[in-house]
């Protein structure tokens, strides 16, 4: 798959790939093994494409989540 991808794609591909892998990890109540288990059964099957939408509902997800934090923050300083 990633021999059809441009320069540009590749470097994207990897990218979103390290940013999944890093997103799905919890080193507090998984063992190392059941971490690579969990990332490669969200990323098998999976075009370019497909993770890079998955990548982005992940950051999407995240800025709203650290939004929301700083709202309340503000809020309760009230």
């Amino acid at each position: 798959m990633a021999e059809k991808l441009s320069p540009e794609e590749k470097k994207q591909f990897a990218a979103d790939l390290m940013f999944i892998a890093l997103s799905n990890m919890d080193l507090r109540n998984k063992s190392a093994d059941a971490m690579q288990q969990d990332i490669n059964s969200s990323l098998n099957g999976k075009t370019a494409a497909e993770l890079n939408t998955l990548a982005n509902s992940i950051r999407l997800e995240k800025q709203k989540k650290q939004r929301e934090q700083t709202l309340q923050k503000q809020y309760s300083a009230f």
